[in-house]
């Protein structure tokens, strides 16, 4: 399945608040059911394709943000190339 550069801008900030060895099971395609410890020797399965679906408007509206400030990133430096910089 092709994924637009919004939802894996999207997606990568989203996995990047787990732990490193969830992240690296994680994709768009493949979201696994983790194992959460609640104490006292009790754990909780999380879902992790629920809680992407629970988060994703969020994270979408970030990678607009980021997706936004990077276009004025690269026009800045582009003019600033070109010499039209005032």
């Amino acid at each position: 399945m092709a994924h637009t550069d919004r939802e894996r801008i999207a997606f990568s900030m989203f996995r990047h608040d787990y732990p490193q060895h969830i992240c690296e099971e994680m994709s768009l395609d493949n979201l696994p059911i983790v194992k959460r410890p609640m104490g006292d020797g009790v754990t909780m399965e999380c879902n992790l394709a629920l809680d992407w679906e629970f988060n994703r408007e969020g994270y979408l509206r970030l990678a607009d943000a980021a997706i936004l400030e990077v276009n004025q990133i690269v026009e800045e430096r582009r003019q600033l190339l070109e010499g039209n910089v005032s």
